[in-house]
């Protein structure tokens, strides 16, 4: 098992007892504290949560010492979901905060997400700050005489959730879902989502099946996708429910489920991909502003939008990216159709629950079934591969690739910065994807996408030919 310690704008992981210490966990939050009394100088108002894993509640009791350390008042949120700490930290008129989560990863990891006031995670110039302080350690904070105030807030921030959703799909969608008198199952694995699954669903006059709802209980792997969420399949089915959602730890991604009998599963398969989830996302908010994807989300979304006459702004992979031409855009919705999961403002992340309920607000709108909506979506198909360049060539690939493709005459697209992906336009539907890890040195992802199946399978297989005839 590969245990190296991942510092990055998107967070710190690590195996827990082994990269992940409790040292590494005090030298981040001391580095973050002087982080926020450098920049806030004043009074300064923590929010700290986290999920189920067994680790999670031994560093959450780092952060809060540390900080309260130094004097900062700590709103303990318990175990919650990643966007319910971040609508935590701006419902509490926070400074910052942290999520205690490794997300999709294993049990085995853990690690954690620090936050800006806005609820969303540092930015880059922000990350590097704190990172390179923790990286170099020995970090003398001094003693505050009165430790700080601790506050708790779980039960609060449940509600405030709650009211969340609902304001964000609206009194007459809410009347709409409870008249549908829905059934959905709802699997978050042991994770954060069951501790306000249930309540949520109660709240819309939705029937809820739970499945594997004991906190910390993980009975398949982390990430949820086609494979680790067939066993559900069957139950979809016994139970007659109107789809299943299956969630990760932190519950900022969910896959989506119909029942196999139906049609249109025997046609397409039942699995709802992440570029349909957003379809049904912008489709249930019918948004007029602009909406903000990235790279390689499936062009299913222009598709969609067109009725709406929103304008469309592609970004590099990474929620980060998403969130901030989102904020620089003043977009209602935005989301990686890549990677599963929508991104409603003013929230900062994904939300697999809250891409439930704008299904459900669909369903109740257009009084149609999920699968009838699906129906009514062209079909794009993906392919993917993973790739690996030689030793120091991953910089000179890409500029390779960019090369290759521009004398053969494809439009190329990417995003500012030395870091972005390269998205070939085969035509205005079918494009070919290259991007290198941040986090994995010499690992390239090949996306192949489109509405035409032959041309995607050959798109994917010219991706790796040229791959591997530019990289010796």
């Amino acid at each position: 098992m590969n245990d190296t310690l991942v510092e990055t704008l998107s967070g710190i992981r690590g195996i827990y007892g082994a990269s992940l210490t409790k040292e590494v966990a005090q030298n981040y939050a001391r580095a973050y504290g002087i982080f926020l009394i450098n920049k806030f100088r004043g009074k300064v108002r923590v929010v700290v949560g986290g999920d189920t894993r067994k680790s999670t509640g031994i560093l959450k009791r780092i952060f809060i010492a540390e900080w309260r350390g130094l004097g900062f008042v700590v709103i303990d949120v318990g175990v919650a979901t990643t966007p319910m700490i971040e609508l935590a930290v701006r419902e509490y008129r926070a400074t910052g905060g942290v999520i205690v989560t490794a997300s999709h990863n294993e049990p085995e990891y853990n690690g954690w997400k620090l936050l800006q006031a806005s609820g969303a995670i540092l930015g880059v110039k922000q990350a590097d700050i704190v990172i390179r302080l923790a990286r170099a350690g020995n970090l003398n904070v001094g003693g505050n005489k009165k430790p700080g105030k601790i506050i708790n807030r779980t039960e609060d921030l449940k509600n405030k959730y709650v009211q969340f959703i609902l304001k964000t799909i609206g009194l007459k969608a809410t009347q709409q879902i409870k008249q549908g008198k829905y059934k959905i199952l709802v699997d978050p694995n042991g994770g954060a989502g069951g501790v306000i699954a249930d309540k949520l669903c109660k709240r819309l006059g939705v029937k809820m099946v739970g499945v594997n709802m004991r906190p910390g209980q993980f009975k398949r792997l982390v990430v949820p996708n086609k494979e680790t969420l067939a066993y559900l399949t069957p139950v979809i089915n016994k139970e007659q429910a109107d789809f299943g959602v299956g969630l990760d730890c932190d519950a900022d991604r969910a896959e989506m489920l119909i029942k196999s009998e139906s049609q249109i599963a025997k046609e397409r398969g039942n699995m709802i991909n992440g570029h349909e989830a957003l379809a049904l996302a912008i489709d249930a908010l019918g948004p007029k502003e602009t909406i903000v994807i990235n790279l390689p989300t499936a062009h299913l979304i222009y598709q969609v939008t067109k009725k709406y006459g929103a304008r469309i702004k592609e970004v590099d992979v990474g929620e980060t990216n998403v969130v901030a031409e989102m904020e620089k855009q003043k977009s209602l919705v935005g989301g990686e159709g890549s990677n599963g999961g929508v991104i409603v403002a003013p929230g900062k992340c994904r939300d697999g629950l809250l891409n439930a309920v704008l299904v459900l607000k669909l369903m109740a709108e257009r009084k149609q079934t999920l699968e009838e909506i699906i129906a009514g979506y062209p079909l794009f198909f993906e392919e993917r591969k993973i790739v690996t360049a030689r030793r120091d060539k991953s910089g000179l690939l890409k500029t390779r690739i960019r090369e290759y493709y521009k004398k053969r005459g494809r439009k190329i697209q990417s995003a500012p910065g030395v870091d972005s992906g390269i998205k070939i336009l085969f035509n205005q539907n079918n494009w070919l994807f290259f991007r290198g890890s941040k986090t994995e040195p010499g690992v390239f992802r090949i996306i192949a996408n489109g509405d035409d199946r032959r041309l995607v399978k050959r798109m994917i297989l010219e991706g790796e030919i040229i791959f591997d005839k530019l990289n010796r």
